[in-house]
């Protein structure tokens, strides 16, 4: 009898996205009762503080207002209150705008569209660095948007790329078009980054391949820039130099999200319905 993937792997989709919570439904003969629901790893990295985006907000109000200073002066004359609550949704207003073009670079790639039929020359230019980076590097693009779960760490995600390099090796590829992915201080990826990616790489069900590498890599209009997430090494992580130095071993991140998810499900980030 011939079993189709799902039925060999297990399905997984995405049924709830709505306020920052997603929650995937996990299928398969390998799952209790046949269904279990299961909150997404991005979900549950919400429970990290991430002080960084207080330095990013003031910085972006800053330059909004002074990018705007005859608006905010005409506007402050006569509602003073009005003229705050403009400055202050400033960054939020450029992070949408740059949310939806990640969002239909990450489409188009996915889709395969060539960067030269897109006429958004800000979103070409996104996607062309991606066609790039894969043509440089000489990867094998095995799959795009993967739904993915583990039962056994008990989060779900959609995998942006899997890709087979040179040696055969496969590869999770997190692809991001924010303004920046790395502490400008220190050069190392923000610990949420390499946490999704090791949480995508053990996840088991939704296909068939065991990642031994895993690269978050920041797309722009200027070029991409790949940052190793994780080494399959299973050494201890025992210091914050090795966030600094070479990448965190895989099994030393998933015991970190293994203790992200722990916090999430006790702050109650983790409901599932």
């Amino acid at each position: 009898m011939v079993t189709t993937a799902a039925e060999r792997h297990g399905s997984v989709e995405l049924v709830i996205a709505t306020g920052g919570k997603h929650v995937y439904r996990v299928t398969g003969d390998d799952v209790p009762g046949g269904e279990l629901m299961l909150p997404s790893v991005t979900t549950l990295l919400r429970a990290i503080n991430k002080p960084a985006l207080v330095g990013w907000a003031a910085a972006a109000t800053a330059e909004w207002v002074v990018e705007n200073l005859d608006t905010v002066t005409e506007l402050a004359k006569g509602d003073t209150q009005a003229a705050v609550d403009v400055a202050k949704g400033a960054p939020w207003r450029h992070r949408d705008k740059a949310a939806a073009r990640g969002s239909e670079a990450h489409r188009l790639i996915a889709a395969g569209v060539p960067s030269s039929t897109i006429e958004d020359t800000q979103v070409a230019a996104i996607v062309e660095s991606w066609e790039q980076w894969v043509d440089e590097e000489h990867y094998v693009v095995i799959d795009h948007e993967i739904p993915v779960a583990s039962l056994a760490h008990g989060w779900a995600g959609t995998l942006d790329v899997l890709v087979r390099d040179q040696a055969d090796e496969v590869g999770v590829i997190d692809i991001k078009t924010g303004r920046s992915v790395v502490n400008a201080r220190t050069g190392a990826l923000y610990p949420e980054n390499p946490l999704q990616v090791a949480a995508y790489a053990v996840c088991d069900i939704g296909h068939e391949y065991t990642p031994t590498f895993g690269a978050v890599l920041h797309l722009t209009e200027s070029g991409a820039t790949a940052h190793p997430a994780f080494e399959t090494a299973e050494a201890v992580w025992t210091s914050e130099a090795e966030w600094r130095g070479s990448p965190p071993q895989l099994g030393s991140l998933v015991a970190v999200m293994d203790a992200v998810t722990v916090l999430a499900r006790h702050l109650g980030m983790a409901v599932t319905s």
